[in-house]
């Protein structure tokens, strides 16, 4: 993957966020032994902070996450 922030902003935001509990940590265990796209950790702790500081009424989340195999068609 090619890093566009300095590590050291990587690092200060992972140290600004709680650290994953053990149900995150294996599901991103899980994803990444499925091949499943998840977001990466770093980008999950800045979403993180960011609703902590807007503290918003409602999160709605539009996202797909969907696995194409080797034949190259979607899977329904």
């Amino acid at each position: 993957m090619i890093e566009i922030t300095d590590p050291r902003i990587d690092k200060y935001i992972m140290g600004l966020a709680p650290e994953s509990d053990s149900l995150l940590l294996e599901m991103e265990k899980k994803a990444k032994a499925s091949g499943f796209p998840i977001v990466d950790p770093l980008v999950g702790r800045l979403l993180y902070l960011l609703t902590r500081l807007k503290q918003p009424a409602l999160i709605v989340e539009m996202a797909q996450a969907s696995v194409i195999p080797p034949t190259g068609l979607p899977r329904p």
